[in-house]
């Protein structure tokens, strides 16, 4: 009999984090417990507070003073890839924590990574690798009127996208607002063309 052995291709995401509060989504496996203790690994002392803005679930960073062990706790158990996360950090804005989390690369073609967009605000993690125009990254006709926002910058479409956000960048999460009463469903896709380059461990 012969025996075949497959080995997981595991890839590195490196994110920049400012101090303070930021916008953060992946384009590696985060999904469930495991998930959120890569994501608390990676951010170590620095980390704060990890947040579900959609379900106001949290983790919190403390260090216990009797035994000066480092604890997470809080209501947030396990993340997911399709979730976007509000991301304490310490320090001002002007400090920056570069984080790391290995884990399986997304498929964003993968059912499971199905974008859904309702009428009103939406929280959209962005599953890519590569930075794309807003309108490469989205799969589907805006209509008039509709917001795209990151944490610093936004964009109103106008037939064209109007605004500071021109790009959605690794990484980052986003809230979209939608003035269609359809629900729309679509997946990120790479473009055909693209080279891009990721980190393969």
């Amino acid at each position: 009999n012969i025996t075949w052995t497959v080995e997981q291709v595991l890839f590195a995401q490196t994110t920049s984090l400012q101090g303070g509060w930021n916008w953060f989504s992946s384009y590696v496996d985060i999904d469930g417990a495991t998930g959120l203790s890569l994501i608390q690994s990676a951010l170590g002392s620095n980390g704060v507070q990890i947040k579900n803005p959609e379900t106001g679930r949290f983790s919190q960073y403390s260090v216990n003073p009797n035994t000066l062990e480092a604890i997470w706790s809080g209501s947030l158990r396990e993340t997911s890839s399709s979730d976007i996360y509000a991301i304490r950090t310490l320090g001002g804005e002007e400090i920056t924590h570069n984080i790391e989390i290995v884990s399986a690369k997304l498929d964003p073609a993968d059912p499971s990574n199905t974008v859904t967009i309702r009428r009103g605000w939406n929280y959209v993690a962005y599953p890519l690798d590569v930075q794309l125009s807003v309108n490469t990254a989205l799969g589907f006709t805006p209509t008039m009127g509709d917001v795209i926002k990151s944490k610093d910058q936004s964009s109103i479409y106008y037939g064209t996208w109007v605004g500071q956000l021109t790009n959605m960048i690794p990484g980052q999460g986003y809230m979209y607002q939608s003035n269609n009463s359809s629900i729309m469903e679509f997946n990120c896709e790479y473009p055909s063309t693209n080279n891009r380059e990721s980190t393969v461990l």
